[in-house]
C-alpha cells in the first residue's frame, strides 16, 4: 500500500488527503490512521483584525475622506487572513501505526514527531465555547523530558479525535469509532434555523400563489375586441348560423301610401 494510504478507507472523515510535505516523511509501509487540520476557530485573530480594519474604514468613509493609511491597513489585514487560511490548509496533525507527527509552516517548514511507544498519557480540554462550536485541545504526555509533539490546539471534533488517538496509541477500541460524525451544536442550530426559514418561505410562497389564484377567479374578465359591441362580429355570427336579420322592435317605420286618383 502506498505511503499515506489509510486502511480505513478513503471516506474516513478523520483522514484528510495528505499534503506533499506529509507524504515525503512517511515510509512505504506506514499507514495513516489520523490526519486533521485545525478547527477554523484558529483564524479568530486575523478575522478580528480584518473586522477592526473594516470598521475603521466605515468610520473614515462617513467623513467623506479616505486616507491611504487606512487602505493599506485594510489590505494588510485581508492579506494576513488569506495567508493564515492557506497556512491552515497546509498544516496538519497526523498519526500513523508507528508515530504521531505534525506538519507546520509553509516557508519555514517543521515536522516534529514522536513514536507511539513513548506516549504515556493524554488529556482532552474543551472550553464552553469549544463544546458549542466543536473544538478542543489534546495534550500528549511522554516518558522523556523533551517532547517534540506536546499538544494539538483547536482540534476539530475533539472527542472523536481523542478516541481515535486512544485507539491508535493504546489500542482502546470504542464502539462509536465507526459512527457518523455528529456536527457541533452551533452547526446543528444554524442548520435547523436555515431549514425553518426555508419552510417558512415555501409556505409564504404557496399562500401567495393561492391568493393570486383566488383573485383571478373572482375578478370579472374584460371582453376582448370583437366579442361584444362589434357589428361586424355580430353580422358574421348571424350569417354563419343562418340567422335572418330582422329590424328591432323599437324601430319606427313610416308606411308608404299609394297616390290617390281624383
Amino acid at each position: 500500500m502506498p505511503a499515506g494510504r489509510s486502511p480505513r478507507g478513503h471516506d474516513d472523515p478523520f483522514i484528510a488527503p495528505p499534503t506533499k510535505d506529509l507524504t515525503r516523511v512517511l515510509t512505504a509501509d506506514e499507514h495513516l490512521q489520523l490526519n486533521v487540520h485545525q478547527h477554523p476557530m484558529v483564524l479568530w485573530k486575523p478575522v478580528a483584525l480584518l473586522a477592526g480594519a473594516l470598521a475603521l474604514l466605515v468610520v473614515v468613509l462617513s467623513d467623506n475622506r479616505l486616507p491611504l493609511l487606512v487602505v493599506v491597513i485594510v489590505l494588510a489585514a485581508l492579506g494576513n487572513l488569506a495567508w493564515r487560511v492557506y497556512e491552515r490548509r497546509h498544516n496538519s496533525f497526523a498519526a500513523t501505526d508507528r508515530r504521531i507527527l505534525r506538519v507546520e509552516g509553509v516557508l519555514n517548514k517543521s515536522v516534529p514527531m514522536m513514536r507511539l511507544q513513548k506516549i504515556t498519557d493524554m488529556r482532552l480540554d474543551q472550553p464552553l465555547i469549544g463544546r458549542f462550536i466543536g473544538y478542543g485541545t489534546i495534550t500528549i504526555e511522554s516518558a522523556g523530558q523533551d517532547q517534540a509533539v506536546r499538544e494539538l490546539a483547536y482540534a476539530p471534533n475533539p472527542t472523536l479525535v481523542f478516541r481515535r488517538l486512544n485507539s491508535v496509541i493504546f489500542g482502546e477500541e470504542h464502539p462509536d469509532l465507526a459512527a457518523p460524525v455528529r456536527p457541533a451544536p452551533a452547526r446543528r442550530a444554524v442548520s435547523a434555523t436555515a431549514r425553518g426559514m426555508r419552510r417558512s418561505a415555501d409556505v409564504a410562497r404557496r399562500e401567495a400563489n393561492r391568493a393570486a389564484g383566488r383573485t383571478r377567479l373572482t375578478q370579472p374578465q374584460s371582453p376582448t375586441p370583437g366579442q361584444i359591441g362589434s357589428p361586424v362580429a355580430d353580422r358574421a355570427k348571424h350569417h354563419f348560423f343562418g340567422a335572418i336579420e330582422r329590424p328591432d322592435d323599437d324601430t319606427d317605420e313610416i308606411p308608404i301610401q299609394p297616390p290617390r286618383t281624383p
